[in-house]
């Protein structure tokens, strides 16, 4: 989004394309793609990942680019405010619970603790990290009707290495692989 914008910015400058609400809107989806957000405690930038799972693509682009049309400063309305809220006591929930509930074991060298998940992978593993941090060198969160998610806040932890044991891929502190095909027949 943000080099688009820039993109944008050099080739097409207009007004609509200079103002505050855009510019704003461009930096929180940066930040919450990034997961800066976090460093810099800019909620509204998880904010706007929340707004995003719960309209979904077409309907977030539609209504946000209406908005941005309409408005020169950015804000939530009072529907997503009440969205924001409900979700962020739901995922604080969870993810309590999940505290409560994990698993630790070793696995090929690495103290692992695992939880079975299918919500908010990200903040929950990097909760989870940053909690268990003495106890665990990355959480494995497995959601059985998708993937294994790997996250770690070490800085001498690479999970994309942990993620090849299981044929999966990405980044040092973010990465995930698929679920074996035989894992829910042999749950089962």
């Amino acid at each position: 989004t943000f080099l688009y914008y820039k993109y944008l910015l050099e080739n097409f400058c207009n007004d609509l394309i200079k103002r505050n609400s855009v510019a704003y809107m461009v930096s929180l989806v940066r930040l919450g793609d990034t997961w800066q957000w976090k460093n810099f405690n800019v909620e509204e930038a998880r904010d706007i990942s929340t707004i995003l799972s719960y309209y979904g693509n077409d309907r977030f682009i539609n209504n946000y680019t209406n908005f941005l049309r309409k408005n020169r400063e950015f804000y939530f309305n009072e529907a997503e405010k009440v969205l924001i809220e409900s979700d962020k006591n739901m995922r604080n929930d969870y993810i309590e619970r999940a505290k409560q509930n994990i698993i630790i074991r070793d696995i090929k060298g690495y103290k692992v603790g695992i939880v079975f998940a299918e919500l908010y992978r990200s903040e929950l593993g990097n909760t989870l990290a940053e909690y268990f941090i003495d106890s665990v060198d990355l959480i494995m969160i497995i959601n059985m009707n998708r993937t294994f998610s790997f996250r770690c806040v070490k800085d001498n932890v690479d999970v994309c290495e942990f993620a090849k044991l299981f044929g999966g891929k990405g980044h040092k502190k973010a990465s995930g692989a698929p679920l074996p095909e035989n894992l829910k027949e042999d749950t089962i």
